[in-house]
């Protein structure tokens, strides 16, 4: 009687492979997600720090000239947070130069972040902050970098 020998099998399996590969996967979207988010709530914030820096710069302005500037060119213009926001400086709800809105409206990449479309701060301090369907989301927009 003649005996087999079992042949030693040596690599992977397809299954092996598969299941391998689908967990890389698995793996890089969750952080691929992760980052995309962190990077969105850190141009959010460099925003948010830009709408605090403006708001001093219209302080500085009153001071001078008893009045807040009528636009955010006086004040260190539009793109003063970068390519990621467009400011504004609007006369809101006075309608005169005794007070001021500053907002800041995503755009380019940015523009992603529905949840925080336009941010603002007006001379009392009142933060506010809209999505892109106009629905109040102040505390979750400013809550995390006040």
């Amino acid at each position: 009687m003649k005996m087999c020998k079992q042949k030693k099998q040596s690599g992977f399996s397809i299954i092996e492979v598969v299941l391998v590969v689908l967990t890389v996967g698995l793996l890089l979207a969750i952080i691929l997600k992760n980052y995309a988010d962190a990077v969105v709530e850190e141009r959010r914030a460099i925003a948010q720090q830009t709408l605090y820096t403006v708001v001093g710069l219209q302080e500085r302005w009153f001071v001078r000239r008893y009045e807040y500037a009528k636009t955010i060119e006086e004040v260190g213009g539009a793109d003063v947070a970068g390519d990621y926001y467009r400011l504004q400086v609007t006369q809101d709800p006075c309608g005169d130069t005794s007070c001021y809105t500053i907002t800041a409206v995503a755009q380019g990449e940015q523009a992603e972040d529905r949840e925080c479309e336009k941010m603002s701060i007006n001379n009392l301090g009142v933060r506010r902050a809209l999505s892109r369907d106009n629905q109040d989301t102040t505390t979750a927009c400013w809550e995390s970098n006040s």
